[in-house]
Parts: structure tokens; sequence; C-alpha cells
């Protein structure tokens, strides 16, 4: 299960329990609240009648203007309900609990001595009940709130304020209704907030998790960048990681692969020494020794390359770079490369000048130089271009060689990797690796091909100007 879909799922039970808990307290609370404040204004009501029907003629009084009061037709508009017309009954009766007035004259002469609110209320206690006005029909509940009529000191009777439920309904379903309405808003903001939280929880994870994915497949990935600082501490732990990781392995690979290399010169240099301590004529001696040379400086070359490509690999980028002349580096590298070949400089009119490490980019363009020389014939020419491109400069080499195998160009710049010479014999393989790490330093690329305009090959160095 994914982190969002967690997250989408504990809102859903969260909400489920806050919907049930909220239509919990609109059907066991809300109405019963409603009741209590329409019966506490019915018990101010009660006695503010009680006391007027307790006046000289106040009955009388009270019942005409109960008689007008519901001829009138209202114009009440009260929290958005509409009330037309007085929906207040009240009955009176003796001391013995027998109807003296009804407004609705329903139950003028009957006895209510039974029901609560005249039994309380005639034996000097609250009185009031919840009952139905028409027992036949199920909505017709209403709220008798009495009080007593008192003559010095004594209760004489009561009066009791009739109040039908369905005019404190209407106010409940349209609380109801609004809280409801607040519910479904607030579901939907807090809905849109957890998948936008979850989005903003979870695309850096992802971003993460597909830097992973890609290390793990062996490309060359970068660090996503994140605002989250617990995300970019995880990202950050994941680089250390993957950098220990790397230079662990890659301290395995260079050991065995450098064991491998070093064994052919170390065993053609012991051979050739056992054989120099025997008998052996003049002439022999003396390319015995060549040999012995030669395999020396392979083995000095190859440790000098080793510790220079260690220390491009372990570097992000240059320290000081300085403004140089492109072509002056190009000469000099051809100044180095020796006799054997004619090789040509071919400069761009315009100002060449970038900002590099002179001493490395040299050594690159020497390489290129170098292996064009040992995959070509001594009579071929070697053509080193320097090329404008809008945004960089281009350093070609090109030569008029044998090629290099389709197989093979995969592999040109892995470290170790060498193919055999025409004239037989191998490099460190060692050299494309470092004029990649010098490109990579320099913010370029580095691409070798095989030439389609004839045989050869054609290896350029792309630097941002």
């Amino acid at each position: 299960m994914t982190l969002r879909l967690r997250f989408i799922l504990s809102f859903c039970l969260l909400s489920a329990a806050a919907i049930y808990y909220l239509y919990d307290f609109i059907h066991t609370e809300i109405r019963p609240q409603y009741l209590e404040t329409v019966e506490e204004s019915l018990n101010d009501t009660a006695n503010i009648l009680a006391s007027i029907a307790g006046q000289p003629l106040g009955l009388e009084i009270l019942a005409k203007s109960m008689q007008e009061a519901r001829e009138r037709r209202l114009l009440a508009l009260i929290y958005g309900f509409r009330k037309e017309k007085v929906e207040l009954d009240l009955y009176l009766t003796d001391e013995h609990g027998r109807i003296r007035y009804d407004s609705s004259s329903r139950a003028t002469g009957q006895d209510y001595s039974s029901w609560n609110d005249v039994l309380l209320t005639l034996r000097g206690r609250y009185g009031a009940r919840s009952s139905l006005i028409d027992p036949a029909k199920a909505d017709s509940g209403a709220l008798f709130v009495a009080a007593p009529l008192q003559k010095e000191g004594r209760i004489t009777g009561s009066l009791t304020v009739v109040k039908p439920k369905y005019s404190v309904d209407v106010l409940v379903d349209r609380a109801r209704s609004k809280i409801i309405a607040g519910i479904a808003l607030t579901l939907i903001a807090l809905f849109a907030f957890t998948l936008l939280f979850s989005v903003w929880v979870t695309r850096p994870i992802g971003k993460l998790t597909g830097y992973v994915e890609a290390l793990a497949r062996g490309e060359d990935a970068r660090l996503p960048a994140t605002k989250a600082p617990e995300m970019r501490a995880l990202g950050q732990a994941f680089e250390k990681m993957r950098r220990e990781l790397e230079g662990k392995q890659y301290v395995e690979q260079t050991l065995r692969t450098l064991t491998h290399e070093l064994r052919s010169p170390l065993s053609g240099l012991v051979a050739n020494l056992e054989l120099l301590d025997q008998a052996v004529r003049p002439e022999d001696r003396h390319h015995l020794l060549q040999n012995a040379r030669r395999d020396c400086e392979r083995l000095q070359s190859l440790c000098e390359h080793v510790l220079l490509l260690a220390a491009l690999e372990n570097r992000d980028s240059l320290a000081s770079p300085e403004i140089v002349s492109l072509p002056d580096i190009a000469r000099r590298a051809i100044d180095q490369a020796g006799p054997g070949h004619t090789i040509t400089l071919k400069a761009a009119a315009e100002a060449t000048q970038i900002r590099a490490y002179p001493v490395l980019l040299e050594q690159a363009i020497l390489s290129l130089i170098k292996n064009a020389k040992d995959f070509s014939p001594t009579t071929s020419s070697i053509e080193v271009e320097i090329a404008a491109a809008p945004d960089r400069w281009n350093v070609i080499v090109r030569d008029e060689g044998t090629g290099i195998l389709t197989s093979a160009l995969p592999h040109v710049f892995e470290r170790f990797y060498s193919t055999e010479r025409p004239g037989g014999g191998r490099s460190t393989g060692l050299g494309l690796a470092i004029v990649r790490e010098v490109a990579r330093l320099h913010g370029g690329t580095v691409q070798i091909t095989n030439r389609g305009d004839k045989s050869g090959t054609i290896a350029s160095i792309s630097i941002p100007r």
C-alpha cells in the first residue's frame, strides 16, 4: 500500500468517525437543546399570563387577547423561517384540575388533574409535559408548561401554555441542513488538504525513489532537490551512502584490474632479468635490457595514470580555472606528441579563450593525439581542429587509421579497457577514462566515432564557452 493511499484511507476513517459523531449529535443533542430553550421561554410566558389571569377580569382580558392574536397575520422572518400566525395555545384549570378555559376550545370542562403539568403545579411544584395534542396524529406533539394561579398565597388553579413541536422541528431541520452542508464543505476541504498534503509528502519520496532506482540501474543520477529538510537530509544520507559504496566498489574493482594489468609487465620484467643473469651474447643482452626498460616504462605510466584518474574522479569541479587560449593548449599537446606523423592544427578565426585548467586540458588533447598515432600509419596525417558552436568549443582530432571495432566503441572510456595496436601491444587503458574526467570537470563531454568519409576515427572534446 502506497503512502499516499494510506493518507487517503486514514482521512476516510477519520471522516467516517467524525460524520458518525456529528450525525449522532444532531439526532440526540440538537433537538432536545432546542426544546429545552423553548421550554424555558414557555415557563416565563406561563408565569406572566398566570399573573394576568389572576387579576380581576384577567381571564376575560386573556381570552379576548388570545382571540385577537390568533386572528393576526404575521410577517416575521426568524433565521430564514417565515412565521405567519400565532401557534401558542393555553388553558386554565381550577384548583381541582378541571378546565375553565381552553383557547383551542377542545378541552373545556374536562378533568386534567392527572396530567403532569396540572397535577404538579397544583401541588406547588414545577409542572410540564410533552404529549400528543391529538393521539391519532403522531406529528401532533407539543410542549405543555404550567404556572400556578395564586390568590392570597394560595394556589387556586393552573395556567398551561401549549407550544406545538412542529414549529421547533422546522428550526431543527434548518439547523440540521446547515450543519450537514458545513460538514460536506469541511470534508471537501479536508480531502483537498489531505490530497495536497499527501502529494507534498510523497512527491519528494517519489523523487528519491527514482534517484535510488536510477543508481541501481547504474545510471549517473543526480540527487533531486527538495525544500523539505527531512527529505533533504534523507537524500543527503542516500548520496553519502552511494559515494561510500561507489568508493568501495571503485577501490575493489581498480585493485583487481590493476593487479591484472601489473602482472603482465612484471612477468616480462622478471623474465628479462632472469635471462640477463645467464651468459648471453651482447646483442641479446641489449635486446633484454630494451624489453626490461619498456616494461618499467609501462609500469611507471600505469601508476601515473591510476593516480591521475583517482585524483580527477574524486573532484566535483575545478578549484581555480584560468582564462587560457585553446589553440595554444592544442599546440603544446601537438609538440609533446613527438615525430612520426603529420599533425596539422585548424583553429577558428574568432577568439578562442576559455576558462579551464590548462595542464589537464593539454593532457586530454595529447591522449587523443597519441591514440590517433597508435592506430594510424606513420605516413598518414592527423588533423586537430578547434571548431566553434553557439555555446561551446569543440576540439576535434581526426586520424586515418584502422578505426575502432563497432563492438569496442561502447567500452572505450572504461578503465583499463584497451584494444591491441596495429603494431602489437596495448596501452594502460586509462587514457580515454582520464579524457572523460577532464571533460566532465570542465562541464563538457567527449565522444569517439568512426569516420564516414574514410577509414579512421573522430574524437572530440566539447567544452562550454
